[in-house]
């Protein structure tokens, strides 16, 4: 105990003797808060999701005999799809509407812990997988075959299995948007657009063209972003395409890049785009929605972000233009 120069004690000898016992006047302990009651339905959205998990493994791990058949593709996505679709709406039609952050900053997952990481390197190891070693997702691949047999006519590959699951991302975790922000006419708004130009246009539409032998073509991407749809040998593919659909899509095309995306820019800035339009801004919007607190928000993060975004316009724009110019000489 700390003393005065004069060697008292900060605190005098009859307050330190003080003695109380608080249980022996009947106190006894501090009430503690009261357990939040148990919640049935996200008790059975739970363990739908743990079906769908274990029938996901078992397709990805065992010998599947039904593969390539709906069966598994319904036991496992139709029960993570239900499943999570149904603890977004147990968990929030009871709480009063409102943003809800508590405790996000301290989250494991949410704020940089181990379960965060965890999902970090996985996430970055399948994409890795994704475009070098396509091979080893044969299985997850097999999983999605009935979906592509059905909607484009032909087998599934790689980049069909991750436009399902980028799709199927969106429209889940967006029917969770709609629960968490009920409360926001904006929010509803906008994640009805994001779900609706990832599912239709980015997805559906494009293998619904191919099934009819029409080209694969995306009407919510266009150049600079699509780089490669004002190339001459893209542009000359959809013009001498039958029919007069090649020769809309590069109409299209010219019309969003050049009129569309520069006026809407010009009035609304690149959110129009980014957050109602994009499939990028669309995951963000919606599966990302938890993690949007940890976007570095420093101007000098915006500075290096400006001048990435400028020097990939400017290399675009060059290299569409040498392009032309060494097509049309050619031609000549």
């Amino acid at each position: 105990m700390s003393t005065t120069p004069a060697g008292t004690t900060l605190i005098d000898p009859e307050t330190i003797a003080y003695f109380y016992d608080e249980e022996a006047d009947g106190f006894g302990e501090p009430a503690t808060a009261a357990e939040a009651p148990r919640n049935p339905g996200l008790m059975v959205s739970a363990g739908v999701i743990g079906l769908g998990l274990l029938a996901l493994a078992v397709s990805l791990l065992g010998s599947m005999p039904l593969a390539g058949t709906w069966t598994p593709f319904l036991l496992s996505f139709g029960l993570l799809t239900a499943g999570t679709i149904g603890y977004a709406w147990f968990a929030y039609k009871d709480t009063v509407p409102g943003i809800k952050h508590d405790g996000i900053m301290f989250g494991n997952t949410t704020h940089r812990g181990a379960i965060a990481w965890a999902l970090g390197i996985a996430l970055t190891g399948f994409y890795v997988v994704l475009y070098w070693w396509p091979e080893y997702l044969a299985r997850a691949i097999a999983l999605v075959e009935p979906l592509s047999q059905a909607l484009a006519g032909q087998p599934a590959n790689q980049w069909f299995l991750y436009g399902f699951l980028y799709t199927m991302a969106v429209v889940i975790f967006g029917f969770r948007m709609f629960m968490r922000y009920r409360h926001n006419r904006y929010h509803i708004i906008r994640t009805i657009s994001v779900m609706f130009f990832q599912l239709v246009l980015a997805f559906l539409l494009p293998h619904i063209l191919r099934a009819l032998n029409e080209p694969e073509f995306y009407f919510s991407y266009f150049w600079p972003l699509k780089y490669d749809y004002l190339f001459p040998g893209t542009v000359d593919y959809l013009v001498n395409s039958p029919g007069a659909l090649g020769s809309f899509m590069v109409f299209w095309g010219a019309v969003c890049s050049f009129i569309a995306t520069p006026v809407l820019t010009y009035y609304y800035g690149k959110r129009w785009y980014c957050s109602w339009v994009c499939g990028c801004g669309g995951l963000a919007e919606t599966l990302g929605d938890p993690w949007r607190h940890l976007t570095p928000k420093s101007t000098v993060s915006w500075k290096i972000e400006r001048a990435i975004i400028y020097a990939v316009l400017l290399l675009i724009i060059l290299t569409t233009a040498v392009l032309w110019v060494s097509s049309t000489s050619e031609g000549a």
